[in-house]
């Protein structure tokens, strides 16, 4: 398993780390091997130190993030200009069984899909004047970041339409709510 402890374990996005676990004693040996001779694998003092530290709060700071992202999500399912949510958390998805078999919350992470007659470039000004999300796609910080995407997949079919992944943070979900209502003017 490889995993990025920058943000959700790290919570702040001032943790660059990440780690490497292995079942197998031959995997371990040969990735810190490799580490070694390419000069990976150490993190410094500090980090590791603000990892420990934070470590004990990533429950409840995806709790939060989880929480803020469902009254988001209610909030994009009333606007007029929203034709799907892609989120596998909320009861509404067609993986949402199986996320419960497998997961107990979401992560704060989702896309949302605009009406077919809504333009890229509106999709952009819509990111743009929303004041509180920054645009990036480093998802699982603590601040919410947005992000046109255009993903595809040939095994399942998307909802077609311009797409915004969001990656919801640690703000005051009323306060992301606000910024967003804020930009919807794009659409009018």
């Amino acid at each position: 398993v490889i995993q990025a402890t920058t943000k959700y374990e790290g919570g702040y996005g001032d943790t660059p780390s990440g780690a490497i676990i292995c079942r197998d004693a031959q995997d371990h040996k040969a990735i810190g091997y490799t580490a070694r001779v390419m000069g990976m694998g150490t993190v410094s003092p500090l980090v590791c130190r603000r990892l420990f530290h934070r470590i004990d709060k990533t429950t409840e700071r995806l709790q939060q993030q989880n929480q803020s992202a469902l009254n988001v999500i209610e909030w994009f399912q009333e606007q007029d200009f929203v034709k799907d949510i892609l989120c596998s958390y909320i009861n509404t998805s067609p993986y949402y069984e199986r996320f419960q078999k497998y997961y107990k919350q979401g992560n704060g992470l989702f896309t949302v899909v605009f009406n077919d007659n809504i333009t890229s470039a509106q999709v952009d000004d819509f990111i743009n004047h929303a004041p509180l999300p920054l645009y990036g796609e480093s998802w699982g910080g603590h601040v919410t970041l947005a992000l046109r995407v255009n993903p595809v997949r040939s095994f399942t079919s998307l909802s077609v339409g311009e797409k915004v992944r969001i990656s919801i943070g640690l703000e005051n979900p009323d306060d992301i709510i606000r910024s967003f209502d804020i930009a919807k003017d794009v659409f009018a």
